[in-house]
């Protein structure tokens, strides 16, 4: 028995002459199969295109069991690749409350209950205006597996940074018909990228909604679009065309007036031995930063406390006279103090946190940093950290109940570990963390109620609770020679305190999945992923959470 509903989602799968038939039969007949009553079935063709109204034709001729009251209907246009298609297609039904369209292409099949799981996304919340979901990877031929040993393709929850540069979103995408009808993409990334910029929430439902082929347009990156979508932005930012490829678009700096920079860095003048030689940790993280950044508006602003030598504090500031600040801080060690003392003293509209065991390994470092905070919309900046060995340290903090871990920890430093070139994560390490000097004093600074742990992530939570993103960028790598500033450890006051402060969010991680596997490596782990998925959906169901971003 097929329900009435008030929010009517229609289908639409275009069709030229030389669309393969069995592909697009297998589309349709899914589609009909996941119609309820009210839904409906477009095919969109070319007017003068014979062959392809002729498939269309015989398509709709064809009976289904699975139809029911919902319908199938030819629309026809001028041209598929010309203005004016979306509002042909997504014309609201004066029988139907609310109406959602989604784009699929041929050799796509849902799944029977894919737009019933979508219609959970829709009424989470009364401003979603884009949903999405998960996707199985169809197998080559397509019958040549079982349903149950196929890849499941499992997404995180909405991230705008993400999606410049990897059309994450999955062969299903839902858009609300008013929000898009004016629109006149030239691709499934320019219809999201479009969308992106005027909808209101984005909902993510963590279900299979459909199987789909590994290269069709809705997975593949238009750079094009991208470009198109930075201007109308007015981002300090280009697509750099000699990494692209079709499934990444990686972003470079266009910086024109580079913004002022103050980098804090917290030593207690701890050595370590590092290639086969002790090593003073903050010289050499002073060294790199020199050499990558000889520009004059970067200063460094050194906090060191009563157990710091004053000869090293001395021999700091000779490095470079000019640029080099010491300031003591003599209160017992408070990483929140210390770095919010180091700040009182800055002058840079962009503060960077730099951990003294921390070595600069990309040339543009900050030049990535500054061009993500020219976006208004960007709250904090994180980095790509590796271990000396090469193993991945730190791609990004998830959240699991009241625990926080760091993404990949123990990965090989691989594509396998990086998901897409930026990601939308709910936290960075304060090892290398960025932020502008205007919203870290909105803020209030670091929580200095943490003076150990989690204050990183607490400023992290409150730049998101104040509507901002943190963003990860994977093409800002540093080396991180972890745990040698001071004794590494969870103190139980700091985890209680954390959780009480951030309960809601502290419980659920918008970019986690229900599905994902640990993020932590065992050490020496083989190479693996977070994003990499089960092989079975046998086992206990995915819970049915909506996460709406």
């Amino acid at each position: 028995m097929t329900r009435a509903v008030t929010t009517q989602i229609r289908i639409v799968i275009g069709v030229v002459g030389d669309t393969d038939t069995t592909a697009l039969t297998q589309s349709v007949d899914a589609a009909r199969e996941a119609l309820r009553s009210g839904d409906e079935l477009v095919l969109l063709a070319e007017r003068a295109d014979v062959e392809a109204l002729d498939v269309v034709a015989r398509q709709m001729a064809r009976p289904s069991s699975g139809l029911g009251s919902a319908s199938v209907r030819l629309v026809t246009v001028a041209d598929l690749g010309a203005p004016g298609v979306l509002s042909a297609v997504a014309t609201a039904d004066a029988s139907a409350a609310e109406v959602f369209v989604a784009m699929v292409d041929p050799g796509v099949r849902l799944l029977p209950t894919a737009l019933d799981d979508l219609r959970i996304g829709i009424d989470a919340d009364a401003s979603v205006d884009m949903v999405y979901g998960d996707s199985f990877a169809m197998a080559t031929p397509p019958d040549s597996i079982r349903r149950s040993e196929q890849t499941v393709e499992l997404r995180p929850g909405w991230s705008p940074d993400r999606l410049r540069t990897n059309l994450y979103l999955g062969p299903v995408v839902a858009y609300r018909a008013s929000v898009i009808t004016d629109l006149n993409p030239t691709s499934a990334h320019d219809l999201a990228l479009l969308a992106s910029e005027r909808v209101r929430a984005v909902a993510h439902v963590p279900a299979v909604l459909a199987e789909a082929p590994p290269d069709i347009g809705s997975a593949l990156v238009d750079v094009d679009a991208v470009r198109r979508s930075l201007d109308r932005q007015q981002l300090a930012m280009t697509v750099d065309a000699t990494l692209a490829s079709s499934h990444r678009a990686v972003l470079a700096p266009a910086i024109s007036d580079p913004a002022s920079v103050s980098i804090v860095i917290l030593t207690a003048g701890a050595t370590r031995e590092v290639g086969g030689r002790t090593v003073l940790l903050v010289a050499n993280a002073i060294a790199s930063i020199l050499v990558s950044s000889p520009d004059a508006n970067v200063e460094i602003i050194v906090v060191v406390g009563a157990e710091t030598p004053d000869e090293l504090a001395r021999q700091l500031k000779a490095l470079d006279p000019s640029r080099i600040w010491i300031v003591k801080d003599e209160r017992p060690f408070n990483f929140s103090e210390r770095n919010n003392a180091g700040v009182q003293v800055a002058a840079g509209d962009l503060l960077v946190f730099f951990n003294d065991d921390a070595e600069v390994m990309t040339a543009d470092w900050l030049d990535r940093i500054r061009m993500h905070l020219a976006d208004p919309g960007i709250g904090v900046v994180g980095a790509r950290l590796l271990f000396g060995d090469g193993r991945v340290q730190h791609a990004g903090l998830v959240v699991r109940n009241g625990w926080v871990e760091h993404r990949f920890g123990g990965y090989r430093n691989d594509d396998s570990t990086r998901p897409a070139p930026l990601e939308n994560v709910s936290a960075v390490t304060g090892a290398v963390l960025a932020m502008t000097r205007a919203h870290f004093d909105e803020l209030g600074g670091f929580p200095e109620e943490f003076p150990l742990n989690f204050n990183d992530v607490d400023l992290c939570f409150a730049s998101r609770a104040s509507g901002r993103r943190v963003v990860l960028d994977h093409n800002l790598v540093l080396l991180h020679h972890e745990t040698s500033s001071r004794k590494a450890g969870i103190a139980d006051d700091e985890q209680a305190r954390f959780v009480e402060k951030w309960t809601e969010r502290g419980f659920g991680d918008p970019y986690d999945h229900p599905g994902y596997l640990p993020v932590r490596a065992e050490p020496l782990a083989p190479p693996a992923a977070l994003s990499r998925l089960r092989r079975t959906l046998h086992g206990p169901a995915a819970p049915r959470v909506i996460r709406v971003r």
